[in-house]
């Protein structure tokens, strides 16, 4: 159970930093049937059912509750375990065919692994189970980047992660000067207040804050005077990177390095330095783990101060020697510097840790410091602020809007033109 009541299926990542508690007590289904499925849902989040991270675990739930919903919608609902047939694996089926999912094999697929794992089955849906999946239905090809859209990405990203750094590092300063003493704010409150605040985020990881009675109980709400100075995201990134800016740096590393985007998610931020901090060429060791790698699944990655001869402008005497952004190693420095005070908040080893000011979707629930999942939405919001060109043109000439963006693609391109 959890703290608030809610009855829970608590799982582990594998490498045991990540944990993500499955809420069942939202389960509809009749009693019987209810606990063989949650008995199932344990079974397929166990250690050694296949199953590494929490992005896997909340699949596997995501399907849970759809079929549950389906189940206890039904005119007539299964009371037992005994009493699902295939038909009402059929039925999930056709009900996910008409709600336009795209990925209906890949939930029938997971449905399946879920239901080998329960006892009790009737005859009828052993035997569908055993049964061939429906094909999958015709997809358009998946297209990479092109080099030139590739740069534009690049570059947006270390704009974006550049003017990051000059407002942390002046708000860095300025915290300093105040604290040393330096500065006289005895006659402009607006400054006083903006200190008080910078103050406070350095030192507690969050706004100053008032509990406040909303009529539904008490808030732990933001002081008035804060309110008046922005929204509490833009407030947070005075001193940190805000989740967007995290995202642009995964876009970054995933540019430079093609690794896939859980190794980027997952990348810690202790580090080997195996130039010796000499100043010689920079280069920083991270181990990394790669999801369903088995035995290969653990391996070092060398981040070198060399830069990647495909993002580097296309004129190299622009590339100054000072801009560490053309290097994944000058990345990851720089990244791991505006990340540290974030982690004392956070916890952990992540690299890409945030702050994030209100509930993010199912793996992200209220308000506070986390490890960021750079799911799709965040990444793909980021290129629709970017809102970068392709190289396509429309009938009238015009460049159309590049794809949209995700890591994913992202490495597929850098596998593409690396080859």
């Amino acid at each position: 159970m959890s703290e608030d009541g809610r009855r829970i299926v608590r799982c582990y990542s594998q490498d045991g930093k990540d944990r993500r508690d499955l809420d069942v007590s939202i389960l509809k289904t009749p009693e019987a049937l209810r606990e063989a499925m949650i008995a199932a849902l344990v079974a397929r989040t166990a250690p050694g059912a296949g199953l590494t991270s929490t992005h896997s675990f909340e699949g596997v739930y995501r399907i849970l509750v759809s079929f549950d919903r389906y189940l206890s919608q039904l005119a007539v609902v299964p009371q037992s375990l005994a009493e699902v047939g295939a038909e009402h694996f059929d039925g999930f089926h056709d009900d996910r065919e008409a709600a336009g999912f795209k990925s209906i094999r890949w939930q029938l697929a997971e449905l399946r692994r879920l239901l080998v794992r329960a006892n009790g089955i009737s005859a009828p849906l052993a035997a569908r189970l055993a049964k061939p999946l429906p094909p999958l239905p015709p997809t358009n090809p998946s297209h990479s980047y092109t080099r030139t859209e590739l740069k534009r990405i690049a570059e947006a990203a270390r704009a974006t992660l550049r003017s990051a750094e000059r407002r942390i590092r002046a708000h860095r300063e300025l915290l300093d000067q105040f604290r040393a003493g330096d500065l006289d704010v005895s006659t402009d409150l607006d400054l006083r207040r903006r200190l008080e605040i910078l103050d406070h985020l350095d030192r507690v990881g969050d706004v100053p804050r008032r509990d406040r009675n909303c009529g539904k109980g008490v808030y732990n709400a933001p002081e008035v005077w804060v309110m008046l100075r922005g929204r509490i995201k833009d407030i947070v990134g005075w001193l940190y990177l805000t989740p967007q800016e995290i995202a642009a740096a995964a876009v970054l590393f995933a540019v430079m390095t093609g690794q896939n985007p859980d190794v980027i998610r997952t990348m810690p931020a202790a580090h080997h330095r195996a130039d010796g901090a000499t100043g010689a060429a920079g280069t920083a060791i991270v181990g990394l783990r790669k999801p369903r790698g088995g035995r290969r699944a653990y391996m070092d990655l060398a981040l070198s101060e060399v830069p990647d001869w495909i993002s580097v402008p296309d004129q190299p005497a622009e590339l100054s020697t000072r801009d560490t952004l053309h290097t994944p190693f000058g990345l990851y420095v720089l990244v791991h510097d505006l990340t540290a005070p974030a982690r004392r908040f956070a916890g952990g080893d992540r690299l890409l840790v945030a702050y994030m000011s209100a509930g993010g979707g199912r793996s992200l629930k209220g308000r506070g410091w986390r490890a960021m999942p750079l799911n799709g939405t965040l990444v793909s919001d980021l290129g629709r602020t970017w809102n970068l060109a392709s190289e396509e043109m429309d009938a009238e000439g015009r460049a159309l809007p590049m794809r949209p963006l995700r890591l994913e693609t992202l490495r597929m391109t850098y596998i593409e033109l690396h080859q």
